[in-house]
């Protein structure tokens, strides 16, 4: 289960069609995450962000914030879920040629990791909806190592009815 209040984000590494390994992202229960911290239900993160812009007596600009937010993530104490599920095969010849099924589209990151991984397809739901460079930097290092991505589409009763490549779905979009 997530501990992040930010998003919930899951992933499932398949090979074979077999799960090998699954994960959820945020912070190890047993260790501080926004889940037991004494925030009142608060992002750390975003709770951080707000910290900084204080501290520097920002009248809270949007843009000025909006970097400070980006400056503040890497105190963020999640854990991506593609991560975690790469952390739970210890074999790295079980993640060879397998598919990532994620919730959002990696991160550049999980992206490196799922490279080095040797997994060679990632599905997705929904593109990382903060910064499209984030998108843009993933699909170079995916297009680089020649992995392939798809989006998944959903119907209304939650069941998948198809996938696209993200070309298409960008083209599709776009117009």
């Amino acid at each position: 289960m997530s501990t992040c209040l930010k998003r919930k984000v899951g992933a499932v590494i398949v090979r074979a069609d077999s799960v090998i390994a699954q994960g959820a992202n945020g912070g190890e229960r047993e260790y501080l995450n926004c889940l037991t911290m004494e925030l009142g239900g608060i992002c750390y993160w975003k709770k951080m962000a707000y910290v900084l812009a204080r501290r520097e007596q920002t009248d809270f600009e949007e843009e000025r914030f909006q970097t400070i937010k980006k400056e503040a993530r890497t105190l963020c104490l999640s854990t991506c879920a593609e991560r975690r599920a790469i952390y739970q095969v210890l074999n790295r010849e079980k993640l060879q040629n397998a598919s990532i099924y994620c919730t959002t589209y990696p991160c550049p990151t999980c992206a490196k990791m799922i490279r080095l991984a040797g997994i060679k397809q990632v599905c997705y739901m929904y593109d990382y909806d903060e910064e499209r460079a984030i998108c843009q930097e993933s699909s170079r290092i995916f297009e680089e190592a020649g992995i392939v991505t798809e989006m998944v589409v959903l119907d209304d009763e939650m069941g998948a009815v198809g996938k696209r490549t993200e070309y298409e779905y960008r083209e599709t979009n776009n117009k």
